[in-house]
């Protein structure tokens, strides 16, 4: 199963001034435009921390990308160029 590591861990999502943590069953959505990072206080393979909520250590990450809603057609397909699909 999907380990989510809760508040107590300390891990989270920081984007911009805001640090979010997980929450079992609920997505975060955010906007990557911001400078953002993963704070991760779990186990790792060079002997650091370990909470409760995560024995395993392992993540997983599910990235999405969608347009912005004020991008033209042709903005898009300049992006197109730009950063192709699987780039």
């Amino acid at each position: 199963p999907l380990t989510v590591p809760n508040r107590i861990s300390g891990s989270c999502l920081r984007v911009g001034e805001h640090c979010v943590s997980w929450e079992e069953g609920k997505p975060i959505l955010f906007d990557d435009s911001f400078l953002h990072s993963a704070v991760y206080a779990g186990s790792d393979d060079s002997g650091g921390s370990t909470s409760d909520s995560d024995q395993c250590g392992g993540r997983i990450v599910l990235i999405v990308d969608f347009w912005h809603p004020s991008l033209t057609a042709a903005d898009r397909t300049a992006l197109g160029v730009l950063y192709p699909p699987g780039s």
